[in-house]
């Protein structure tokens, strides 16, 4: 039941924003009473917390897969990419700002999801990219890939 209603919140809250849906819209698309959500989940703060945190596990397990799918640097850079945009892509632009704004924790897990496996994988890439003589030696990988997340996350008519 528990994933049931971890997945419902987490397409709502991902297509509509967190404050838009009500613990109430999200029983009655389950198909359970709120009653039950409250069973599984202490308020709508640990439910939100609990959905991003699935989210971001999924998003981890797609990278994983990048990362040992792809031998091509470039490749790799090129599917990375494409899989972060497209998770934003999916995204309510409100989603964000309601996180930042209003559920703090969440806001942090991101960001600590965003620094510690994202760039890390990027700077990884460009790293096995500098050996392979793709990329010149002197290329500081770190600022590149904080660049590319910049680019991402910030393209022409996004509000993330």
């Amino acid at each position: 039941m528990r994933e049931k209603i971890l997945q419902v919140a987490s397409e709502q809250f991902s297509q509509y924003g967190i404050r838009a849906i009500t613990m109430e819209d999200i029983a009655r698309l389950a198909g359970i009473s709120k009653k039950t959500i409250y069973q599984e989940f202490m308020d709508k703060k640990q439910l939100v917390k609990e959905a991003f945190s699935v989210a971001l596990k999924e998003d981890q397990m797609a990278l994983k897969k990048i990362m040992e799918g792809e031998d091509g640097v470039i490749e790799h850079l090129v599917h990375t990419s494409k899989m972060v945009r497209e998770r934003l892509a999916t995204l309510n632009p409100m989603v964000l700002l309601e996180i930042q704004k209003y559920f703090p924790e969440v806001w942090n897990m991101f960001n600590e999801f965003k620094d510690e496996i994202i760039v890390t994988d990027i700077v990884n890439v460009i790293e096995k990219g500098k050996r392979l003589g793709y990329f010149r030696p002197e290329l500081n990988a770190k600022i590149l890939a904080n660049m590319r997340i910049d680019q991402i996350c910030h393209e022409p008519g996004k509000l993330y």
